[in-house]
């Protein structure tokens, strides 16, 4: 029966420090496939659950015109980004239109 299961949208962790390495800790308990956007040699990176964002050059977690352009490049066709702190989720407020039909946000508005 495993080929009728849908296939889980992958999360992408917009982190870092211990809430990010919190974050990926649930996702991989609930069984969510799940990468992490954070610099190089952040704590996150040093967990056994750890993988970067897909891609030959993953993202490094970077806000603005660095961070559309990453997105813009990954290799995937669909995920969910769950920001990790205030300026990600309010970043992720302006979601360019040709990215938000590839990524959904767990996040609500900012007018809200």
């Amino acid at each position: 029966m495993a080929g009728n299961q849908p296939q889980r949208v992958p999360v992408i962790v917009l982190g870092r420090g211990p809430t990010a390495l919190g974050m990926l800790r649930c996702f991989q308990v609930a069984g969510i496939p799940c990468t992490v956007a954070a610099p190089s040699g952040d704590h996150v990176t040093h967990s056994r659950w750890f993988l970067p964002t897909p891609g030959p050059n993953p993202w490094q977690g970077q806000l603005g015109e660095e961070g559309w352009n990453a997105l813009r490049q990954m290799p995937v066709d669909r995920a969910v980004i769950v920001p990790g702190a205030d300026d990600a989720a309010l970043w992720l407020t302006a979601l360019p239109d040709d990215l938000a039909t590839r990524f959904a946000t767990s996040n609500s508005s900012a007018a809200t």
